[in-house]
């Protein structure tokens, strides 16, 4: 995916590079607040470590947006994308510094913009994304953002501390018609 560099009134949305990579994002693999947004185990990654992860992104065509305050150049989260373009449906993942900044605040804001940039500069039809069922603060801004219910994955997820598996909601967002 080519550069990505979009504007809102309050967030920078930027194509992450190795060089990018900040500390906040290193702090945020060993934040269990944070990582069971994504039901996933605390992990301590080096900064090296993640910087690996986003250059090998590029070979598995994933995008890693970063999303950043405009105010000060904070880290607030990233977006994942991997765009399938015979389908031309973008696939998401979302990960929010919930523990400094508001997720509906900033999905709200951010969210229309890599949309529409998605859509006009990819020809993205459709955008998905798959949410753990633990996660009901995602679930609910989706919901209220006029994304769709599509299904429910059963036992989709590996249980991140210990348990049984957990199913994923499917919600998804038609772009064009």
């Amino acid at each position: 995916m080519s550069t990505i560099d979009l504007y809102t009134e309050h967030y920078r949305l930027r194509l992450m590079t190795p060089a990018m990579v900040t500390s906040r994002w290193v702090e945020w693999s060993s934040d269990s607040a944070i990582m069971r947004q994504l039901n996933a185990k605390t992990k301590k990654l080096s900064k090296a470590d993640i910087q690996n992860y986003v250059a090998a992104s590029t070979a598995k065509k994933l995008a890693i947006v970063g999303i950043f305050r405009r105010s000060d150049g904070d880290h607030v989260g990233i977006y994942e994308v991997l765009f399938d373009q015979t389908h031309r449906n973008a696939n998401l993942d979302i990960l929010i510094d919930i523990s400094r900044y508001g997720l509906s605040d900033v999905l709200t804001e951010t969210n229309p913009v890599l949309l529409a940039h998605l859509q006009q500069r990819f020809g993205a039809d459709k955008a998905a994304i798959v949410i753990p069922k633990t996660y009901v603060a995602m679930i609910r801004y989706m919901a209220e953002a006029g994304w769709k219910q599509e299904g429910i994955l059963r036992v989709e997820y590996p249980p991140a501390r210990g348990g049984q598996r957990i199913d994923g909601l499917q919600f998804g967002k038609i772009l064009k018609i």
